[in-house]
Order: structure tokens, then sequence, then C-alpha cells
């Protein structure tokens, strides 16, 4: 059957200084992440029944296979420490990708520390605007070797009774950069933000 979690994601034990990511790529992927997947949510104003769409694309001075391992390889150090340092959530739970027919998946469980929109308060009952909230994200990573090309959908759910209001999903594409394959890649990412019920 295909390679569903290609090789190059699990852990190298002694990766070399050619194969990490370089304090400027760590710091432009943390902001990306950070951005797009966590805070954006819930700074985007909402009408009922509104879905929004949102596109970035960037390239990044590492070789495409480096940037998936570094971000999603199955030891999960860059999703823990990314949670650690942006959410102040020393306990991130990343665990190994789970193969199935055509793609692999995982469930990351974290928390987030943030200031809370009266909207997003009013709508979680919090009673402060400053929370610490729960998320559930299943990430699942589908593998095309032919093109070296990799999509990897995110679903945060925030564990919440009214957590279906608000939904975000982001699917990231990754691929080697076509001007120089061997030494960048390509990274395109697509935000989608739905909102349902009384605001």
């Amino acid at each position: 059957g295909p390679e569903t979690v290609p090789k190059f994601l699990m852990t190298v034990p002694d990766a070399t200084a050619e194969s990490a990511l370089s304090p400027l790529a760590e710091r432009q992927i943390t902001l990306v992440l950070d951005a797009h997947l966590h805070g954006a949510a819930p700074r985007i104003p909402v009408e009922r029944g509104a879905m929004r769409e949102y596109e970035m694309e960037t390239t990044f001075d590492v070789p495409a296979r480096t940037f998936l391992r570094v971000v999603y390889g199955d030891d999960g150090f860059f999703f823990r420490r990314f949670h650690h340092e942006t959410g102040e959530c020393p306990d991130a739970s990343v665990p190994p990708w789970t193969a199935r027919s055509s793609d692999a998946t995982r469930v990351v469980v974290f928390t987030k520390t943030m200031s809370l929109p009266s909207v997003i308060e009013r709508l979680l009952g919090s009673g402060t605007s400053m929370a610490t909230l729960r998320f559930e994200e299943t990430q699942t990573f589908a593998w095309d070797p032919a093109t070296s090309t990799a999509c990897v959908r995110s679903t945060p759910t925030l564990v919440s009774p009214r957590s279906e209001s608000f939904q975000t999903e982001v699917a990231v594409y990754v691929c080697p950069d076509g001007d120089d394959p061997t030494r960048r890649c390509a990274m395109r990412a697509v935000i989608k933000v739905t909102a349902s019920g009384t605001w």
C-alpha cells in the first residue's frame, strides 16, 4: 500500500545541523502557526451562518522534507514547544501519527490562555475576559510521493458545550520550491472559519 507516514517524518536520532531549521525559519513558522491556527479565529468578526476563507503563501529557506519532519514529525517536539511558548501550555499531548489506508491522523490536545472578545466570552459563558481554553486538534497528513507534496489538515475543536457554534479548519500544503527545490520549500495555508447560531 501507499506510504501514508513517510519515513522522513520519524525521529532522526543523530540529527545534523543541515537537517535542522534555522532560528529565522523557526520564528517564521511559529508566527504563521500562532496567527492562523489559533490567534486569528477569535478575532475574526462573524455573523449568523457566516463562513470566511483566508489564504496565505510563503516560502522557507529549508527543504520540504526537513520542514515537514521538524514541524510535523512523529516525535511531536515542535508542537509541544510551540504550545508551551505561545499558549503557556507545558504539557500539550502530541502523539505519533496513526497510519490509515490513504493518510495518517493524530489528535493534539493543548490549552491556550487568551484574552476573549466580549462576544466569545458571552458565547462560552466564561464570566471573565481572560480564560484558559482546552482544544482537541485533529491533524490529518496526506503525502504524494510523486510530487513530494504534503497536505496537513488541522481542525482544532474547543472543548466546550457550545464549540459547534464556531469552527476553524486549516489546510497546509507544503512542496519543494519551484525555483530552488533542494534548498527551499513553498507553503500555502487555507484557513476556513465558520460561525453559526446566535451571537
